[in-house]
């Protein structure tokens, strides 16, 4: 018995005109030969990746009586945008609470701290009595906290949380209490905390005065405690 080897190393290209799109595929009424083992082929427009083959009728091809000419491909052209924003590192707000006037001295209230970088629209943290600027830590000049009315909030919601997000803040609790949330119309959509030694992060699962909520809890020590102050 001979058997003929219709495989070939070499990389081959050809025009296909695709007649018919959806959001999710590109389809060809007929189409060049598409054999089995050219699945996953890149379909490229103008140089750039727009799909990749996934279904072929194969009339014609070896080893198949085949049942058609038609073509489909999965599109990939919308993907960018997908993997750009899991892939970025660019933040979308950052309060570098570093905004201490050159006159003014350590211990003199806060009034506003910039949104020092952000895509969209910025914005500020518009402090209230019970924060003031304190200098000579890691990050210097920092906000100091009370611990009862000092705080500082933007006019709107910083995440969606209705999608990934992730948030970063350097913080040294002199005792336990909420560092970070994000008010909903009934609850916060997160909270992040320090309890008992240690960091804890919660989301509410629906927002409601009373919600379930999903908490990670870091090490026991994980939220080293300062002396008398707390600064995020």
């Amino acid at each position: 018995m001979t058997a003929t080897d219709w495989t070939t190393d070499r990389q081959q290209s050809t025009q296909v005109t695709f007649t018919a799109a959806t959001p999710t595929t590109l389809t060809a009424a007929t189409a060049p030969l598409v054999c089995s083992g050219m699945a996953g082929a890149p379909v490229l427009n103008g140089g750039k990746l727009a799909a990749v083959l996934s279904q072929a009728g194969q009339a014609g091809c070896p080893g198949t009586a085949g049942n058609g000419t038609a073509l489909t491909a999965a599109r990939a052209d919308d993907l960018s945008t997908w993997v750009s924003a899991i892939t970025t590192s660019t933040a979308a707000h950052t309060w570098s609470l570093a905004d201490l006037p050159a006159t003014a001295a350590p211990g003199s209230a806060v009034g506003t701290t910039a949104d020092s970088a952000f895509t969209g629209t910025g914005l500020p943290l518009t402090a209230t009595a019970g924060a003031t600027w304190r200098t000579g830590d890691t990050f210097s000049p920092a906000v100091e906290l009370n611990g009862t009315t000092g705080t500082l909030s933007a006019g709107g919601p910083a995440v969606g949380t209705d999608a990934d997000f992730s948030l970063s803040a350097w913080a040294k609790p002199a005792a336990g209490g909420t560092v970070l949330s994000q008010d909903g119309v009934n609850t916060a959509g997160f909270k992040l905390w320090a309890e008992n030694g240690s960091w804890r992060f919660a989301m509410s699962r629906s927002d409601v005065a009373s919600p379930v909520w999903d908490t990670a809890t870091a090490p026991a020590g994980s939220a080293r405690q300062a002396s008398g102050h707390r600064s995020p």
